[in-house]
């Protein structure tokens, strides 16, 4: 039985461990996405409804698949041996993607080895591996640097013409909420260009997400199940999946991502509530919400409370299309984070269906004298309505920015410059 633990014990002893791992540059060495008969999923399921649940790419009811190299069926297969070779470990699922890797460690006891050095041990195997199939190094055309022929040609024989894609291992737990911690392991490999020199390992540093509460396994094994879903959308739909960063909307500077075009449309209405509201008052909005949204009007909300975030939940559920000001923003610029960064669970649905944006807005955005003004004005109402003296709050305060976001979100929705 697995027992959850305070964050501060989350890397020691027992554990599960979401992994990824990127193939060196991101090349393509695994495998090729495709999209096949969705009755070709059948044998990685025990459980038909599984399968029969992934969601199509096309209206032939095809799926998204990776179509497994010989490399990267050798690494399938190297995977399964994990738990031999790591004693009181167990890989729990896992996906073979094109150019990356993502599977589950349960760590069941308190070990020796940590489930760092188990995983620096896997990347070391699959380097030895690509090395004796000759895809590592990169070879020149035609070349195959320090590897027999005899050799080469066993390799590829023991892995041609194999099954595709991924296995998808049956053993799951309860969970339905994903918000793991996450250590970064030098996600930028060895070398400054692994595939022109041939150094360091064919694949980077991995990248950990940790469980450390109820209602998260299960969300890690469905982002491993929907992963090549998720990345045909990308692929096929990449504007509503790219991170612009200068986004300019009524003078004011954003990142942003999803679809641009709902800035443009003329009819819009903002989602605020006070922090005193309760489900009735909420209830009562929503009809107003959900009545002007089926009119056309676009949602605009920051989500700063629970009275915000359940309306949106709700027009969002609806399928009317919503702008987010997100609290907690992308990652930080130029990281890798940033670079791969795609909406997660049911943002991710909105998003390919255009039914959404994401907006960050710059410090600069915040120190805008409109928004800066608007906020004080409002916090000192507020503070007024109290019967309390008001004092100005520092603008780094969660407070002072959860109000400037709903008043970012006031200008956008009041101009008339579209």
């Amino acid at each position: 039985m697995f027992h959850y633990k305070d964050r501060k014990d989350i890397w020691k002893g027992e554990g599960i461990y979401h992994v990824t791992f990127n193939v060196a540059g991101k090349e393509s060495l695994l495998g090729e996405l495709k999209a096949v008969p969705r009755e070709m999923l059948r044998r990685y399921y025990k459980d038909e409804a599984k399968w029969r649940a992934i969601p199509a790419v096309n209206d032939k009811d095809e799926v998204a698949m990776v179509e497994l190299s010989p490399l990267g069926f050798a690494i399938s297969e190297d995977l399964k041996l994990f738990g031999k070779r790591h004693e009181g470990m167990e890989v729990i699922k896992k996906m073979i993607m094109d150019n990356h890797i993502h599977f589950i460690v349960w760590v069941r006891r308190d070990v020796k080895q940590s489930v760092l050095q188990a995983l620096h041990g896997f990347q070391i195997g699959v380097t030895q591996i690509a090395k004796k199939m000759g895809e590592w190094p990169r070879p020149a055309v035609g070349e195959h640097e320090g590897v027999r022929q005899d050799e080469r040609d066993t390799f590829l024989s023991m892995y041609k013409n194999k099954p595709v894609a991924s296995e998808a291992d049956d053993k799951r737990m309860d969970g339905s909420l994903f918000v793991a911690n996450e250590r970064a392991c030098n996600a930028r490999g060895d070398a400054d260009n692994p595939l022109k020199t041939g150094d360091g390992h064919i694949l980077q540093k991995p990248f950990l997400r940790t469980l450390y509460g109820k209602g998260q396994l299960q969300d890690m094994y469905d982002y491993i199940s929907l992963n090549a879903y998720r990345k045909w959308v990308v692929i096929h739909n990449p504007e509503l999946f790219t991170m612009h960063r200068d986004t300019m909307v009524e003078g004011m500077l954003f990142r942003s991502m999803g679809n641009h075009w709902l800035l443009d449309w003329p009819v819009r209405q903002m989602v605020e509530c006070s922090r005193s509201a309760v489900q009735e008052d909420w209830d009562r909005q929503l009809e107003n919400v959900l009545f002007d949204a089926k009119l056309g009007a676009v949602t605009y909300t920051a989500a700063v409370n629970k009275g915000e975030a359940y309306i949106a939940r709700k027009v969002r559920e609806a399928g009317y299309p919503l702008v987010v000001l997100m609290k907690e923003g992308f990652p930080p610029i130029g990281s890798d984070g940033e670079k791969y960064f795609k909406p997660g669970g049911v943002y991710f649905d909105a998003c390919k269906e255009a039914r959404l944006l994401l907006m960050e807005a710059y410090p600069e955005t915040y120190e805008d004298k409109r928004v800066v003004a608007a906020t004080d004005n409002a916090l000192r109402r507020k503070a007024e309505e109290r019967h309390r003296y008001y004092e100005a709050l520092p603008h780094n305060t969660m407070r002072w920015r959860f109000i400037a976001g709903n008043e970012i979100i006031r200008i956008l929705v009041s101009r008339t410059d579209t």
